[in-house]
């Protein structure tokens, strides 16, 4: 397996709120990859995937899911690692990466057996598009695995006061609007279902899990790094300083236990010759 990087002299559209060079988006991943590789490895080691395969990795944040595949497929095999910012990638050598928006199409040609992408398609308007183009791009008898978080109910399982509960509340919902603002359509976690089918896949299956987060744990770091990169936004939303001081003690506080986002991962066969 080859290791290369190409770039295209893509620039990032302004939409994303979240992008990987940003302040906090190194603990962002950890928390990420802390929760969700679990339940993405689980989806993707029931698949048939060989050495000698092909996979394509669409944002791979840290880049822990494109080296597990490419462990997966042995250096026979490809994996091609394709995002807009490639800053904070760093696990898996053996990777052909390309810089590169996947609305503008793919960088490379396929057919792939597998694709994964996670905490992308949600927060991009053209999701429909960018779907057919990743479902275009399967072998035949090929699988796509997407994974997005979804409506979540907003628990939380112990607090200091209800005080602290609706100061937690009020400032995920603000930053929910923030994130939708940009393009995410929380809707889509759930959608992603029939979208596959209606693309022509076949044996669609999804996973949908959350857990209990408390205040200092890996998890819950996430709420943290968000409302620190959006902070100037949220404070347009109506939040304030000292709401995010506060709300930023909680996420750290051993006692505080909330339920996490849902995340849901969807898999989708396309149909041998």
């Amino acid at each position: 397996m080859s290791s290369t990087i190409v770039t295209d002299g893509v620039e990032g559209r302004a939409a994303y709120a979240l992008d990987n060079s940003a302040d906090y988006a190194a603990e962002r991943l950890i928390a990420l990859d802390h929760f969700l590789d679990p339940i993405t490895r689980r989806v993707i080691d029931e698949l048939p995937l060989h050495p000698g395969n092909r996979c394509l990795e669409i944002g791979p944040g840290s880049g822990s899911i494109a080296g597990y595949l490419a462990g997966r497929v042995g250096p026979t095999g490809q994996v091609a690692a394709v995002d807009v910012d490639l800053s904070r990638l760093t696990s898996g050598a053996d990777l052909d990466v390309f810089q590169h928006d996947i609305r503008d199409g793919l960088p490379l040609e396929g057919p792939f057996n597998l694709i994964h992408a996670r905490l992308v398609l949600v927060h991009l308007p053209e999701r429909n598009d960018v779907l057919r183009t990743l479902t275009d791009a399967l072998a035949p008898g090929g699988w796509l695995v997407l994974g997005d978080f979804g409506d979540t109910p907003m628990t939380v399982y112990s607090s200091p006061s209800d005080s602290d509960t609706e100061l937690y509340t009020r400032v995920v919902y603000a930053l929910q609007h923030v994130l939708e603002s940009h393009g995410v359509d929380m809707a889509w976690a759930d959608a992603t279902h029939t979208a596959m089918r209606d693309a022509g896949l076949r044996n669609v299956y999804a996973v949908d899990h959350a857990e209990s987060w408390y205040g200092g744990s890996t998890g819950i770091r996430m709420h943290h790094a968000n409302t620190s990169q959006t902070q100037d936004e949220l404070l347009l939303h109506g939040i304030t300083t000292a709401d995010l001081d506060r709300f930023h003690a909680l996420v750290a506080d051993p006692s505080f236990v909330v339920r996490s986002y849902r995340f849901v991962c969807t898999r989708g066969q396309r149909p041998p010759k």
